[in-house]
């Protein structure tokens, strides 16, 4: 644009010079023999002088202005962070994986995969359970997630001889299909419980309960009604039963009822009880947006440009042609007053932008992540979650993947650019149960670091990948701990962040129900301490050839810059028509008329026609 701009400027100076020699009789003045005597005149000189500096001021000005005008008819952008506001409503998938509920385990997640394509705008988790349950992925709008991950659980009840990934974990309880213990794990999925939201769980299960739980169905329901949660149960059996009777009184009780698999509107009713709840707003994912920033040139074009007006009429002539030129140049004092308002309209779009950046989160989530000695008496848990957020903040338009470690590693989140999804699943989690620590060795989410890391440059090879440990480096298992070397050359950078003091902070006892924090744990009659191991944590650190940084709540989280810069457009959000690009056209075509006459003026000043009279010459 400012290359094109330049070329018209240069037509219209030649044109000036053009017209300014091409002057007539009749639009100069009359001829005159021995001009050079009256220009050699004092006071001449001075009022050509004082014409050729006022006609000089004229063209710098016009030349500043149109440069200004050039440069926000090029639509000048820049790339800023926001967080889309939307309405919706979060919906928590619960799913009975026993033996009872393998033969329609199948058609109810086809089921869940026609209620996700109905919903608008509605957040979904799913979870599914046994003796113990598993969150499969947290709340999330992002429907091709959820799409591909509801495929990927149905395809593994193919399986023969491995358990499937995802299922690794749903056989941790003593017994089988505990549905209160399922139903209580659904119902600590939501995330913010302090906000009022409408949150629902659709539950599928045969009740049908082999074993001992930690919290009774009925019990779970209320705990989940307290919540403000609506359960809406998917009842597999053709015939009335005991169990069924059971958990429809349960459900009921939060507002909620029972469908039947096999139901011809069932789809149909369950979206429209769901939707019956008035939508609350929530503050959607980071984003890269790209919008006109003309900044401070549009003041620049309004003040050189009215400068310039008020030069010209200092100087005006009263001539036919002059006035049509003061038409053009009140149209120009209009068009500035226009552009300083920065006229927009509603109803466009701006694109959002992806980065070609995947960005791996290891959290520790034994025991000692809830110890108590962050910023005086908090959890580290605490600390961990807020420099997650500004992660997320530092790296927008990046995708991120979760992965905990306790006595296993598991990936909480597959790679995805949702990072609501991410820290909803932070906000909800809670360390193993105390009564199931065995010891915990903090480099068991090695080889699972490495999977992710693989799978993800197989993918997208092209795109960088950062990694962040987040731990207390506390060794307690007695096999030594896993190296993460294998994983340094897939890594571009990231960070180890130690949590923790040297004094060592005391830990209360964790649980599977829904009871808060349990009482301080002790050994050999004092309060357990779980220090930090700054030195482990720096091991860590150099295997994954990334820095170590230890944190404390008074100190800024220092990361290192993206690898890769923001790339490509992957989507558009909702943004005003910005039109101050248009009047700057109109403001450029005006002043290119006063160029070219501003020009015009000078070439006719510098000159003087010394042809003399006929007569006068014949003598």
């Amino acid at each position: 644009m400012l290359g094109l701009v330049a070329a018209f400027a240069v037509a219209a100076v030649v044109l000036g010079v053009v017209l300014g020699w091409r002057a007539r009789r009749a639009s100069w003045g009359f001829q005159i023999a021995r001009a050079e005597r009256v220009r050699a005149l004092p006071s001449v000189r001075r009022v050509v002088a004082r014409r050729l500096v006022v006609l000089a001021g004229v063209l710098a000005l016009t030349a500043v202005a149109l440069g200004a005008a050039a440069v926000v008819a090029a639509r000048p952008m820049r790339e800023s962070v926001v967080e889309p506001e939307s309405h919706s409503r979060d919906i928590m998938l619960c799913l009975d994986v026993s033996g009872s509920m393998s033969d329609v385990d199948v058609e109810v997640l086809e089921l869940f995969a026609e209620l996700a394509d109905d919903f608008q705008g509605e957040r979904v988790g799913l979870t599914i359970f046994n003796s113990s349950p598993v969150r499969i992925f947290p709340l999330t709008d992002d429907y091709a997630f959820v799409r591909d991950n509801l495929e990927r659980v149905r395809t593994s009840f193919d399986y023969v001889d491995e358990v499937p990934e995802h299922w690794v974990g749903t056989l941790n309880g003593n017994g089988g299909s505990l549905v209160g213990d399922g139903l209580a794990a659904c119902a600590l999925g939501f995330d913010h419980p302090d906000d009022d939201r409408a949150r629902s769980i659709i539950l599928a299960t045969d009740n049908e309960v082999n074993g001992a739980e930690t919290i009774t169905v009925d019990k779970a329901a209320g705990y989940a009604g307290s919540l403000g949660v609506r359960v809406f149960a998917i009842d597999p059996a053709d015939e009335q039963t005991a169990e069924a009777a059971a958990l429809r009184e349960a459900v009921e009780g939060t507002g909620g009822t029972s469908f039947a698999l096999r139901g011809a509107t069932t789809v149909d009713q369950i979206v429209a009880q769901v939707q019956a709840e008035d939508a609350t707003l929530l503050k959607g994912e980071p984003r890269i947006v790209r919008v006109d920033d003309p900044g401070p040139w549009p003041v620049i074009v309004a003040v050189t440009a009215l400068a310039l007006v008020i030069v010209l009429w200092a100087v005006r002539d009263r001539g036919r042609r002059e006035r049509m030129l003061w038409v053009g140049r009140i149209a120009l004092v209009l068009a500035c007053g226009v552009l300083l308002l920065r006229p927009t309209v509603p109803g466009g779009s701006s694109p959002t932008l992806a980065s070609e950046l995947d960005v791996v989160l290891v959290v520790d989530a034994t025991a000692s992540i809830v110890a108590e000695d962050w910023d005086g008496d908090l959890p580290r848990l605490d600390g961990v979650r807020g420099d997650v957020e500004e992660l997320v903040r530092r790296y927008p338009g990046a995708r991120f993947a979760l992965i905990t470690f306790g006595a296993e590693a598991e990936v909480r989140v597959p790679l995805t650019s949702d990072t609501t999804a991410l820290t909803s699943s932070l906000s909800v989690l809670r360390p193993e149960p105390t009564a199931q620590s065995r010891g915990s060795s903090v480099g068991v989410a090695a080889d699972t670091l490495r999977e992710t890391l693989e799978s993800a440059e197989a993918v997208s090879p092209d795109r960088a990948r950062m990694v962040f440990y987040l731990g207390d480096g506390e060794q307690t298992a007695f096999s030594p701990r896993e190296s993460f070397a294998d994983s340094a050359d897939l890594v571009s950078g990231g960070a180890v962040l130690g949590y923790g003091t040297a004094e060592g902070g005391p830990m209360r006892s964790t649980s599977a129900g829904v009871d808060g924090p349990g009482d301080y744990i002790e050994y050999q009659g004092e309060r357990a301490l779980s220090k930090i191991d700054p030195a482990t944590l720096q091991e860590i650190a150099d295997e994954l050839g990334v820095d170590y940084q230890e944190r404390s709540a008074g100190s800024a989280l220092e990361v290192p810059e993206p690898p890769t810069d923001v790339v490509a457009e992957d989507g558009e959000i909702e943004n005003v028509i910005e039109l101050s690009w248009l009047v700057a056209f109109v403001i450029a075509a005006l002043l290119l008329v006063e160029l070219a006459r501003g020009v015009q003026l000078a070439t006719r000043t510098g000159r003087v026609h010394t042809r003399a009279p006929r007569g006068e010459a014949a003598r």
